[in-house]
């Protein structure tokens, strides 16, 4: 007879990702309690009764180690030794390819697993206990990894491992309506977490904990979110409230720190006694100590060799501050030892400095496979030759980064390869690239994949994308859901959502630029009661500390009368400021109210030459003003449709404009004599507006009937001339 084939651990996750069934292999995980299994144990009469569940559950979920160890233990149990002898077979197979998969944290990507059982299951398989688990990111990532502590009692060391199920899961769940949208994950992530911190997983409690303290918009509210987990020994909410004692102190802030670090510690714990080293160091509650704290360390490497320097060193790194030089010592003891973190991080460092130059010897460092389990040195590498303008060689490094994983490589070359110059790009394979990076928690890639959902019109997956990347602590995110919860779609957001949104970044981050969206709504009404004088008063705050942009919007707000009675007087004291300071919205607001609404000419004049001084600083919204009135002005002294033509070429690529600087270019078309151009051009921007319409149409059908206008006069051969009356610049 045959023997049968060796398990194969690669071909079996390929098989079980490609065609598993999300459901049946979740439902498998409940014969463990059947058989009474606890990672160590079975009860052997269930394991009995329980054989064809068993043999069910393996064939369902193939890959999890909890059943196969389930499955091995109860062949021990009823004495089946043939069958304990293949089922140690397969879960031997299993760890090896776990194992095998990851590396050093940090360079490495995490151990693949189905649940969070499984990791368990690993570690004891193994032979080693876990002691302690937690997480070191709030948001996944592509994966949301869990650290465990293990303890190894051969060596008497922890050792450090990281897993993550959310990968498995997403892929999995392929018939999802919503797979290939990051929130998928997100969605995975925050119902897991949720599930086991309401069963009292400290890890879990942790997580949650540290995530309510980033929404807190102080300090005090931080740290009341951060206590109760901490006190339970979550290590991301001992570090977060650390860090939080460290860089914003209050009184009483590090109070009751030290008592769950040193509970760690006693119980001889890595982790939290190079926190506890980190607080003498930094004098965060007690009297600053580094004789103390390097006996700590020293305490922490023992349990934890190379490990806990190396994360005591990532803090200082967080910090920007030369490294303690009793920290140097340790670190270059590590690296006599084998240890490449220190050389790494001493690498990383160097590329970060202007004009750095790396010797043969650190690049093959960078290059070694070693430092790319998930493609880091390759990255590292990018950014080293980008910094020396050597594009070639940017390139080179970037495409195998991308191939090895690396998310920010991804977005990058994603970039080039979709926006980049004409003759390069190549835009499906950029998407391509960009939605990889989106998934792996890149924030301006999955700010990119929310503009293509809206450019398609499917504003609700437009609105998870940005959900995401607001999550990721991308502001820029938040302006731009704020912009869809401004189109009043209730299954998304509406003007209320984008009012309480901007309140929110004004208080928690202190933004001048949400203030002066809020005094545009309180202007208009939209989303809070109109109310100039709140207007007025949110645009002082940050004129009055020598924000231009907000000095600028003050100024044209008494230009034109927004908060009462017209004061000339007022908007000359604020825009003048604003036009020393080279701010792009004084030159391009006042000329445009030089322009529409003083109507002489003089003041014409003085609005094209603010328009060209603005464009000689730069910026780029003059371009779209100046071609405007070159190509549309009713004023002979203004019309200039070879200006207006010279202008539009260096706005660029037509297709990639918004949709008012595409009108612009069209009517300069127009205004040249090109009619055939003009009429291509608007007629692609109508569709554009169209699609914009069905999602708002009180917004967007009257833009999209004057492009209707002018579109019409194109194919009649005749040039568009603005009306002789108030009119905002441009369309």
């Amino acid at each position: 007879m045959a023997a049968e084939p060796a398990f194969d651990a690669a071909q079996a996750w390929e098989r079980f990702l490609a065609k598993g069934d999300i459901t049946k292999a979740f439902a498998a995980f409940d014969v463990l309690d059947k058989v009474g299994y606890d990672a160590v144990n079975v009860d052997a009469a269930q394991c009995g009764r329980q054989q064809q569940a068993l043999r069910k559950a393996a064939q369902d979920a193939p890959v999890s180690i909890a059943i196969r160890r389930a499955a091995f233990l109860c062949a021990q149990a009823v004495g089946d030794d043939a069958g304990a002898e293949r089922e140690l077979a397969v879960l031997a197979a299993l760890s090896r390819h776990a194992l095998a998969s990851t590396g050093e944290p940090g360079v490495s990507k995490p151990i693949r697993i189905l649940a969070p059982v499984d990791a368990v299951a690993l570690l004891v398989t193994g032979g080693l206990r876990t002691s302690y688990f937690y997480y070191g990111q709030l948001w996944p990532k592509g994966s949301l990894p869990q650290f465990a502590a293990a303890w190894d009692p051969e060596t008497q060391t922890e050792r450090h491992y990281a897993f993550d199920v959310i990968d498995t899961i997403y892929t999995l769940d392929r018939q999802n309506a919503i797979h290939g949208n990051v929130a998928l994950r997100n969605s995975y992530a925050l119902n897991l977490v949720n599930r086991w911190a309401e069963a009292g997983e400290v890890s879990d409690l942790d997580l949650a904990a540290t995530r309510a303290a980033h929404e807190a918009p102080d300090p005090r509210g931080k740290l009341a979110a951060l206590k109760p987990a901490a006190q339970k020994g979550g290590l991301l909410s001992l570090s977060t409230w650390l860090t939080l004692c460290d860089q914003r102190p209050f009184d009483g802030c590090a109070d009751d720190l030290v008592e769950p670090l040193l509970a760690g510690a006693e119980r001889g714990e890595a982790y939290p006694t190079l926190l506890l080293a980190l607080i003498h160091a930094r004098g965060i509650g007690v009297a600053r100590d580094e004789a103390a704290a390097m006996k700590l360390l020293d305490r922490a490497d023992a349990i934890w060799p190379s490990g806990a320097v190396g994360q005591y060193a990532v803090y200082w790194e967080m910090l920007g501050t030369p490294y303690p030089a009793a920290l140097q010592t340790r670190l270059e003891r590590m690296q006599a030892h084998g240890s490449r973190m220190p050389r790494r991080l001493a690498i990383h460092r160097k590329v970060d400095e202007a004009k750095a130059e790396l010797s043969a010897d650190e690049i093959a460092f960078l290059a070694d496979p070693a430092e790319n389990g998930n493609g880091l040195g390759f990255a590292m590498l990018a950014s080293y030759y980008q910094g020396r303008g050597e594009a070639a060689e940017r390139r080179r490094w970037l495409e195998k980064a991308a191939a090895a994983g690396s998310a920010r490589a991804q977005e990058e070359l994603g970039w080039q390869l979709f926006y980049g110059e004409a003759a390069t790009r190549d835009p499906e394979r950029g998407g391509r690239l960009i939605s990889e990076a989106a998934q792996s928690g890149r924030t301006w890639a999955m700010r990119h994949m929310a503009e293509q959902e809206r450019l398609a019109g499917r504003w609700k997956s437009a609105g998870m994308w940005l959900f995401a990347a607001v999550q990721g602590d991308d502001v820029d995110a938040a302006f731009d859901l704020i912009d869809i919860f401004m189109l009043d779609m209730p299954e998304i957001g509406t003007s209320k959502d984008a009012v309480a949104t901007l309140r929110s970044l004004s208080d928690t981050y202190d933004s001048a630029r949400a203030r002066r969206q809020l005094a545009e709504l309180a202007l208009e009404g939209v989303g809070m009661p109109k109310d100039p004088a709140q207007a007025e008063r949110w645009l002082l705050v940050d004129a009055e500390k020598g924000d231009h942009q907000s000095q600028a919007q003050l100024a044209m707000g008494y230009f034109y009368g927004h908060f009462g009675a017209i004061d000339e007087a007022k908007g000359q004291q604020w825009i003048q400021p604003a036009l020393e300071g080279k701010e792009e919205r004084a030159f391009t607001g006042y000329a445009g109210w030089l322009y529409h609404r003083k109507r002489t000419p003089e003041s014409r004049a003085e609005a094209v030459a603010l328009w060209n001084r603005s464009i000689e600083a730069g910026q780029t919204a003059a371009y779209n003003e100046l071609a405007w009135a070159s190509c549309t002005s009713p004023y002979p002294d203004v019309f200039d449709a070879q200006r207006g033509l010279a202008t539009v070429e260096k706005m660029g690529d037509p297709a990639v404009l918004d949709l008012p600087e595409q009108d612009t270019v069209a009517a300069c078309y127009a205004a040249g004599g090109r009619f055939a151009q003009a009429i291509d051009l608007q007629s692609k921007a109508i569709e554009q507006l169209d699609v914009l319409a069905r999602a708002n149409k009180a917004r967007f059908k009257p833009m999209a009937d004057d492009f209707r206008v002018r579109l019409a006069l194109y194919r009649k051969g005749r040039v568009y001339l603005s009306r002789d009356e108030d009119e905002v610049a441009g369309p």
